[in-house]
């Protein structure tokens, strides 16, 4: 467990936590391989304190040290089960096919990620399903084409589908900017 882990409630995960037999994509182009293990960056979960923040008062993910463009962050780890078991999560991110990767009851510090609308002009990482060097599917979180310095909040693209699904109009940002890559 990581010494800054702020919710006793959820337990935290080093690896993903399958729930149900998952059937992998058909064809194999579908989910890219790394060949070699990847470094995870350094990383903070610290409280937001920022009044001006719309997160004020939760938590955030934080850069720890330089985290230079297009390069993996660290994985984003949770329960994987069917997208219709728990449709309306604030912690789900496509797995891939009819899968999701969940961390609203386990997970580890990647479910801080705050969406960048409201904080910044743009995300600084994207979450992208691969297979890792064993074979097995994860989710990533890589930067993007800018340098993420020690300090930085860490910040994803929620997509637009989310905050309508949740009532909010008027969100906004794109859902991608072809510039971000």
């Amino acid at each position: 467990m990581r010494s800054d882990w702020p919710t006793p409630n959820v337990p935290y995960l080093k690896a993903n936590d399958v729930c149900c037999v998952v059937r992998e994509p058909l064809l194999e182009d579908d989910i890219p391989i790394e060949e070699k293990p990847l470094r995870a960056y350094s990383v903070a979960i610290l409280r937001i304190v920022d009044a001006a923040h719309p997160a004020v008062n939760e938590f955030g993910l934080y850069a720890a040290e330089p985290i230079p463009p297009h390069s993996f962050v660290c994985n984003y780890i949770g329960r994987v089960h069917l997208q219709t078991e728990y449709p309306d999560s604030d912690y789900a991110v496509t797995y891939f096919g009819e899968y999701a990767l969940d961390a609203t009851h386990t997970g580890n510090e990647a479910r801080f990620i705050n969406d960048y609308r409201n904080i910044a002009s743009r995300p600084n990482v994207a979450f992208d399903t691969y297979k890792d060097v064993d074979g097995m599917i994860q989710v990533g979180v890589w930067s993007l084409n800018k340098p993420i310095v020690p300090g930085e909040e860490i910040l994803g693209n929620y997509g637009k589908g989310y905050w309508r699904a949740r009532g909010v109009k008027g969100v906004l940002g794109p859902d991608w900017d072809d510039s971000w890559d």
